[in-house]
C-alpha cells in the first residue's frame, strides 16, 4: 500500500503529509477524481478531516478544556491539522496546537504539549507554534515551547524567524518581553528572510531604539550586524533615515534622529546622512538634538565637511551603477578587495531621478 508523505512541512517530526500525517490512504484512491472529500490546493493534496478532528479543533477555538480532555482520552489525532477542502479558510493545515497558540490559551497548549502534540510543526505557511507566539508577542507562550525543544530559529516559507517576526510585529505588539526570551533561548540574530533582511533592519525601519538595544545586548557579531546589508545594499541605518521627508522634516528628524544615534554609537557606518539631511531639510534643529552631545558632536563636525574621499569613491560608483541591476552584485564582480566589497556595496542616501535625467547625466560626464 503506497501512502502519502512529504517532510517539508513537519520540522524536526516524525514523517507526515504536507497537510497530516500517514493517513494509510491507497494513491488511486485519494488521487480519484470522483472524490468529494480531496482536493488539490497549492500543488498539495487537501483530504476532509474526520469528525473527531473537527470537533478537536473546535473545542480548541470555544476554550472547551473539558471536551478536549475527553477527545484525548478517546485517542483522537492531536496533529491531524485542519482540512476542509469544501470551504478552504487561512486556517487549513493548522494544528490544534498552533491554533491554541494563536488564540492565547495557555492552558489549553499545556494539555496539548502533555498529550504528545507535535512542538515544531508548522502549517503551510511554513509557521511553528513558537512563531505563531513570537508574532503576537507573548513571551510566556514562547518559554513554554521552548521548554518543550521548540526550535527558536525554524524559519517560514518567506525565511522570517520568530525573532524576526517578533521585531516585525512590535509597532503593534509590545514584544520586548518576547524578544528577550526569544535571543534568551539562542534565537540567531543575524538570521535574514529572503530579502537579506535581519531583525536589525526592521527594527531601525520601525524606529525601534529599545529593541535596537534588546538585540545589541546579547554581545553577538554587533560590529557585523550593525553594517549587515540587505540583498539591495541597505544597512540599518538606510532603513531607518531613508524616509525622511520634506514636508515633515521635523517631526520625522524627531522620530528618526534616536535610532539613528544609537546606530552611530554602535559602530554604524554613517554613509551619506549629513548630505541626506541638507537634501532633505535646512539641517538638524539645536533643539532636536542637543539632548545627545555625542551625536551632536559628530554631526556638527561632518555639517560643515566634504565627504571623505573614500566616501566619494562610493559615490561615484553606484551613480555609475545605478539602473544597471542590483547594486550587490554588480559591486561582487568589480576587482575589489573583500573589505571594499563590502563598504561600496552599502547603498547610500540619493534623490530619486528618472532614468532619462540619468542618462543625460552620465553623457556629460
Amino acid at each position: 500500500m503506497l501512502f502519502l508523505r512529504s517532510c517539508c512541512c513537519l520540522k524536526g517530526e516524525p514523517e507526515c503529509p504536507r497537510l497530516g500525517i500517514d493517513f494509510g490512504l491507497e494513491t488511486s484512491l485519494i488521487s480519484s477524481k470522483s472524490s468529494k472529500r480531496s482536493r488539490k490546493q497549492n500543488g498539495f493534496l487537501s483530504i476532509e478531516m474526520p469528525h473527531k478532528v473537527r470537533e478537536l479543533h473546535c473545542a480548541v477555538m470555544s476554550n472547551d478544556r473539558e471536551k478536549i480532555r475527553m477527545l484525548i482520552s478517546q485517542g483522537v489525532d492531536i496533529n491531524y491539522p485542519w482540512s476542509n477542502p469544501s470551504n478552504p479558510s487561512v486556517k487549513d493545515g493548522c494544528t490544534p496546537l498552533l491554533c491554541a497558540v494563536s488564540l492565547n490559551h495557555g492552558e489549553i497548549v499545556e494539555l496539548l504539549i502533555s498529550a504528545g502534540a507535535y512542538i515544531n510543526k508548522c502549517d503551510r505557511n511554513g509557521c511553528t507554534p513558537i512563531f505563531k507566539a513570537a508574532f503576537h508577542g507573548r513571551p510566556n507562550l514562547i518559554e513554554r515551547l521552548a521548554r518543550s525543544g521548540a526550535d527558536v530559529n525554524l524559519a517560514d516559507n518567506s525565511g522570517r524567524t520568530p525573532l524576526y517576526i517578533c521585531v516585525h510585529n512590535a509597532i503593534v505588539h509590545s514584544c520586548n518581553g518576547a524578544v528577550m526570551k526569544l535571543v534568551g533561548r539562542g534565537a540567531i540574530i543575524d538570521k535574514c528572510d529572503h530579502s537579506g533582511r535581519a531583525p536589525l533592519h526592521v527594527a531601525a525601519h520601525w524606529k525601534l531604539s529599545t529593541l535596537i538595544e534588546l538585540l545589541f545586548r546579547s554581545g553577538e557579531k554587533r560590529e557585523y550586524i550593525i553594517n549587515m546589508i540587505d540583498n539591495s545594499g541597505r544597512t540599518p541605518l538606510y532603513m531607518c533615515m531613508s524616509s525622511l521627508s520634506t514636508t515633515l522634516y521635523k517631526e520625522d528628524l524627531k522620530h528618526q534622529l534616536p535610532c539613528a544615534a544609537l546606530l552611530y554609537k554602535n559602530g554604524a557606518d554613517m554613509l551619506n546622512l549629513t548630505e541626506w539631511i541638507k537634501l532633505k531639510g535646512d539641517g538638524i534643529p539645536n533643539d532636536i538634538i542637543s539632548s545627545d552631545s555625542e551625536f551632536s558632536k559628530w554631526y556638527k563636525s561632518q555639517a560643515n565637511s566634504p565627504l571623505s574621499l573614500k566616501n566619494l569613491c562610493r559615490k561615484a560608483i553606484q551613480k555609475r551603477l545605478k539602473d544597471k541591476g542590483s547594486l550587490v552584485v554588480l559591486v561582487r564582480s568589480l576587482p575589489l578587495p573583500p573589505v571594499l566589497t563590502q563598504y561600496v556595496s552599502r547603498k547610500l542616501f540619493h534623490r530619486h531621478t528618472t532614468r532619462s535625467m540619468f542618462n543625460r547625466h552620465i553623457t556629460r560626464t
